[in-house]
């Protein structure tokens, strides 16, 4: 199977250099390609930052950050959009082919972002499927799967739950979902969440990650 492991871009005051290295997609690449998947990441957070309006829940932050401060004490001179557009991300996921696309959303500040991908990649493609992950993701299961752009949700350690959930879904074994802890869905409408029951102990099994993917210039 093909697949597009895609980190979103995100909107901040700021960015710091260590938030934007998918360390964790190069993992979750190295455990697929021992599993047989053709398999490529798209780091949305590359490109230029370009300036947006404060979004209003954190206009508050104005009185206490005013944008015209241009002292040596001032922490933030604008609200920015960093990474790539919708129009670039949607021209990426069309030229990648996948047949499913696993999207991150680490930090509950750019859940948004991330949901925003999943819905450029539906309105493409319906078909497709769409797999979130991340922190967020194991903290709020059910508040992710509510999202009609969200197939399935990965909770927890990924290396070896998101493969077996690949599996599952190409050969057409849906019934076994059913059994994969860590793993959210949703049958006839209502939200199942699977409990995480099974880790990682031996870290040294898994696979070095596949930072070739990786643009780390």
């Amino acid at each position: 199977m093909k697949i597009l492991l895609i980190q979103p871009p995100i909107r901040d005051f700021y960015q710091t250099a260590i938030r934007t290295q998918p360390i964790g997609l190069a993992y979750l690449a190295a455990s697929l390609r021992r599993h047989g998947h053709e398999v490529e990441i798209l780091d949305c957070q590359t490109g230029k930052k370009r300036p947006i309006p404060v979004p209003p829940e954190l206009s508050y932050l104005r009185d206490f950050y005013p944008f015209h401060d241009r002292s040596p004490f001032k922490l933030y001179s604008g609200f920015y959009h960093f990474g790539m557009r919708g129009n670039e991300i949607q021209r990426e996921i069309d030229a990648s082919k996948a047949d499913l696309f696993g999207i991150s959303s680490a930090f509950t500040p750019y859940h948004g972002e991330a949901l925003e991908v999943a819905r450029l990649i539906k309105e493409w493609d319906p078909k497709k499927i769409v797999v979130m992950g991340g922190s967020h993701v194991s903290a709020d299961p059910g508040g992710v799967l509510k999202s009609p752009y969200v197939d399935y949700v990965v909770l927890g350690e990924g290396e070896r739950r998101f493969p077996l959930l690949v599996e599952k879904i190409e050969k057409g074994h849906l019934g076994g979902v059913k059994d994969t802890d860590g793993v959210g869905y949703r049958e006839n409408g209502e939200t199942r969440i699977n409990a995480v029951q099974d880790f990682i102990r031996d870290l040294d099994s898994l696979p070095d990650p596949a930072r070739d993917l990786l643009d780390l210039d």
